[in-house]
């Protein structure tokens, strides 16, 4: 970066700082809370595109002053995933296609009772910077799920043993008696763990490359067109699934963007910390990976459910 970039970038520090303290006190967004995004997601039975810190990063590109181009360990920059992303923002016939968005719950209040220490760090910082930003992205009149429910287990403070288990038997209820039909990236470790699907009817997976998958989007797309009839279709793409959930929902399929619920899950039986590591690689940075870091389990489900793979160009 050269001077005249950092004197852009401090520029923009300055004024978004300003800015976002402004919109904070006037927030207006509305995001329900966990437990009401997750029995929301199960009575309503709607699909569900979720936006992180991650898709809020690739969006913004482009929104400073100072050049900005940030890409996501296993998604470059991609000016059309820019423009899909934002442009299901602005959409505001989602509810026609039974699709509701996510966004984090963190945006309108930070559970200092529930959050870890580095989550709540994290999330103060966030909103110091970008909220003005994120928040011109975001409708008012709209009501949000919260984005953060596949996250149930490495955030929670208090890790109480019995509160897990409710969230994790409510994300059992989703699936329970239906045909899955799971998009997956290679070694993304969902739907590999039998016991979080054992009340589904049956599992079926397409594996997608790891890395830049909305590269492969219209392969992917096509593939889950082909398979999904009749099935509940959860997806674990990364930002990608934002965008397919959207499309697979406007063509009449269930879609659900499931985020990282299966490393969740294993996170949970195993009672891992964010200090703890598997194969050399700290829990708490897991999730800026797509590969799968756990050895087999006994577990394991094989690759018989793999019915369609897209390889790596």
């Amino acid at each position: 970066m050269n001077i005249f970039h950092k004197i852009l970038n401090k520029i923009d520090w300055k004024i978004n700082v300003s800015r976002s303290q402004k919109e904070l006190k006037n927030n207006k967004l509305l995001v329900l809370n966990y437990k009401d995004s997750l029995d929301y997601l199960i009575d309503s039975k709607c699909s569900l595109s979720r936006f992180g810190d991650g898709e809020f990063t690739l969006m913004l590109n482009g929104e400073f002053l100072s050049p900005r181009n940030n890409s996501l360990k296993f998604q470059q920059a991609d000016p059309h995933l820019k423009n899909r992303l934002k442009n299901i923002l602005k959409d505001r016939s989602v509810d026609q296609y039974n699709l509701k968005i996510a966004i984090p719950r963190t945006l309108v209040e930070i559970d200092r009772n529930n959050l870890v220490d580095t989550s709540i760090g994290f999330w103060q910082n966030y909103l110091h910077e970008l909220f003005y930003k994120v928040y011109k992205l975001l409708r008012k009149d709209y009501t949000y799920l919260s984005s953060q429910i596949s996250r149930f287990y490495l955030d929670d403070r208090n890790k109480n043993q019995a509160v897990i288990e409710n969230n994790v038997n409510k994300w059992k209820q989703l699936w329970k008696d239906q045909d899955l039909l799971i998009i997956e990236s290679v070694g993304s470790n969902l739907g590999k763990d039998s016991r979080l699907y054992e009340h589904a009817s049956c599992i079926q997976r397409i594996e997608c490359p790891n890395y830049n998958t909305f590269q492969y989007y219209n392969e992917i797309l096509d593939a889950a067109r082909k398979f999904g009839k009749d099935k509940l279709i959860l997806i674990s793409l990364g930002p990608t699934a934002a965008v397919l959930a959207y499309d697979l929902a406007k063509d009449g399929f269930r879609a659900i963007d499931t985020g990282y619920l299966e490393l969740e899950y294993h996170f949970f039986l195993t009672k891992a910390t964010a200090e703890t590591t598997i194969n050399g690689i700290k829990i708490g940075e897991v999730e800026t990976i797509q590969n799968d870091p756990f050895p087999r389990s006994e577990n394991y489900i094989e690759n018989k459910e793999v019915i369609f793979r897209i390889l790596e160009k």
